[in-house]
Protein backbone atom coordinates (compact mmCIF):
# COMPACT_ATOMS: atom_id res chain seq x y z
CA UNK A 1 0.00 0.00 0.00
CA UNK A 2 1.50 3.59 -0.70
CA UNK A 3 -1.54 5.34 0.39
CA UNK A 4 -2.49 7.62 3.39
CA UNK A 5 -6.33 8.33 3.96
CA UNK A 6 -7.98 10.52 6.22
CA UNK A 7 -11.93 10.34 7.41
CA UNK A 8 -13.64 12.43 9.68
CA UNK A 9 -15.52 10.10 11.89
CA UNK A 10 -19.09 11.58 12.95
CA UNK A 11 -18.90 9.51 16.21
CA UNK A 12 -17.84 9.14 19.29
CA UNK A 13 -13.97 7.45 19.89
CA UNK A 14 -15.53 4.72 21.66
CA UNK A 15 -18.23 3.98 18.56
CA UNK A 16 -15.03 3.95 16.40
CA UNK A 17 -12.82 1.83 18.66
CA UNK A 18 -15.38 -1.17 18.41
CA UNK A 19 -16.13 -0.24 15.09
CA UNK A 20 -12.63 -1.32 14.31
CA UNK A 21 -12.61 -4.13 16.69
CA UNK A 22 -15.65 -5.31 14.85
CA UNK A 23 -14.21 -5.41 11.71
CA UNK A 24 -10.92 -6.41 12.95
CA UNK A 25 -8.31 -4.10 12.09
CA UNK A 26 -5.50 -3.41 14.26
CA UNK A 27 -4.93 0.30 15.66
CA UNK A 28 -1.78 0.96 14.91
CA UNK A 29 -1.15 4.53 16.76
CA UNK A 30 -3.73 6.65 18.77
CA UNK A 31 -5.87 7.91 19.96
CA UNK A 32 -3.39 11.17 19.08
CA UNK A 33 -4.69 14.95 18.92
CA UNK A 34 -4.15 15.94 15.72
CA UNK A 35 -4.21 18.94 13.82
CA UNK A 36 -6.83 18.67 11.41
CA UNK A 37 -7.95 20.02 7.90
CA UNK A 38 -10.41 22.30 8.96
CA UNK A 39 -10.85 26.30 9.55
CA UNK A 40 -7.42 25.94 7.86
CA UNK A 41 -5.82 23.72 10.14
CA UNK A 42 -6.19 24.76 13.08
CA UNK A 43 -9.18 22.65 14.25
CA UNK A 44 -7.84 20.04 16.80
CA UNK A 45 -9.31 16.42 16.43
CA UNK A 46 -8.23 13.16 17.95
CA UNK A 47 -7.18 10.34 15.66
CA UNK A 48 -6.76 7.04 15.68
CA UNK A 49 -4.78 4.69 12.57
CA UNK A 50 -5.20 1.62 11.56
CA UNK A 51 -4.46 -0.10 7.77
CA UNK A 52 -6.59 -1.57 5.06
CA UNK A 53 -5.89 -4.89 3.76
CA UNK A 54 -3.63 -3.54 1.13
CA UNK A 55 -1.48 -1.93 4.04
CA UNK A 56 -2.72 1.76 3.17
CA UNK A 57 -2.86 4.10 5.93
CA UNK A 58 -6.44 5.24 7.59
CA UNK A 59 -6.80 7.88 9.85
CA UNK A 60 -10.06 8.29 11.43
CA UNK A 61 -10.20 11.82 13.21
CA UNK A 62 -12.58 13.10 15.47
CA UNK A 63 -13.38 16.58 16.05
CA UNK A 64 -14.62 18.08 19.14
CA UNK A 65 -18.32 19.19 19.09
CA UNK A 66 -19.05 22.70 18.36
Amino acid sequence: GCGDFCFVWSGSLDELRRMLRDANAAIEEGPVERAGGRDGGRAKGTSIYTRDPDCNLLEFIVYAAA
